[in-house]
């Protein structure tokens, strides 16, 4: 019979975590992950203006400009916005969906700052 502090428990232990561990030739559970590769900061420009053109309206009711200064996080959403000038609290409104709806790739270094004008005609 054995007792409490008998050396029992290290083996059940032992065979406990190997239960919790993929064996090294079962493939099905164990997924290699490959960091995304790196994006130039010029082809993040263009995609950058890709989705902010996907995004405008093709047509508004008004003309006029509105410049806003804006970062893209990590995540490729942006994640702030201050407009700077804007001829149609309308058209920063405008501006303010456009910027909502902007979906990038993660941009290089993590974050993307910008100061685009957007000219409504």
């Amino acid at each position: 019979m054995a007792k409490d502090n008998d050396q029992a428990a290290p083996a059940s232990l032992e065979k406990a975590q190997a239960m919790d561990k993929p064996a090294a030739n079962d493939k099905s559970k164990m997924v290699e992950r490959k960091p995304a590769p790196a994006i130039s900061k010029k082809e993040y420009l263009r995609l950058l203006a890709v989705s902010l053109r996907k995004h405008a309206p093709k047509s508004v009711d008004r003309a006029g400009k509105v410049k806003v200064a804006f970062t893209v996080g990590a995540s490729g959403r942006v994640v702030s916005h201050e407009i700077k000038y804007a001829s149609d609290p309308a058209l920063a409104a405008t501006v303010g969906r456009i910027l909502a709806a902007v979906q990038t790739p993660p941009p290089p270094g993590g974050s993307f700052a910008a100061l685009q004008e957007f000219s409504f005609h």
